[in-house]
């Protein structure tokens, strides 16, 4: 189900933004900005599927999207949100510690669904996801440089504070130290 779309980019993911303690908002921009290029951040879930997104903005907004990812039409829409749909099972298997089926090649995977449906604003989870299952298979290249990602990706999405943005520089500094580590390696 991996399919190519380079040449859609909605603007909606292109942005990422948080609102800090003393409520400042921050706005990030995740990938090149063409000059002239509409820039837009959205109201609901992103990695939601189309129906869910347009329920949210009806109910509590009181309109309809028309975004470049909502205006897909039907089989484009139908083929996005299969890929959402895999998303959110590729993320549940790969935060299982004790699958026997997660792996760095199925966080690989999941990160080329993030790119194919330009979600790069919320690749912070994701890059997570990839650290830690690169830990637990004990490789300290891959683990750093997703751990290092995810850090700079969670900051930008829940400011520099976060939790997990915290977790993630600390793994990206000493993987062999993190309690992954290792942790799924055949003996």
């Amino acid at each position: 189900m991996h399919r190519e779309r380079a040449d859609h980019n909605p603007s909606p993911r292109s942005l990422v933004f948080h609102i800090s303690a003393n409520l400042t908002h921050r706005t990030f921009a995740v990938r090149d900005i063409a000059a002239g290029e509409e820039l837009t951040i959205s109201y609901v879930d992103t990695l939601a599927p189309y129906h869910q997104r347009q329920q949210r903005l009806r109910s509590s907004l009181g309109f309809e999207c028309a975004c470049e990812q909502c205006a897909l039409g039907p089989t484009d829409r139908g083929e996005s949100d299969e890929a959402l749909l895999a998303i959110a099972e590729l993320e549940d298997e790969l935060g299982n510690f004790a699958s026997k089926r997660a792996s760095p090649a199925l966080a690989e995977e999941l990160l080329g669904l993030y790119v194919d449906e330009g979600l790069q604003s919320k690749l912070g989870g994701a890059y997570t996801l990839a650290a830690l299952n690169y830990a637990l298979a004990g490789r300290e290249e891959e683990t750093r440089r997703y751990a290092a990602l995810a850090a700079e990706a969670v900051a930008w999405e829940f400011g520099p504070q976060a939790k997990d943005a915290v977790a993630m520089a600390e793994l990206a500094r000493d993987p062999r130290a993190h309690w992954s580590w290792a942790k799924r390696i055949e003996r």
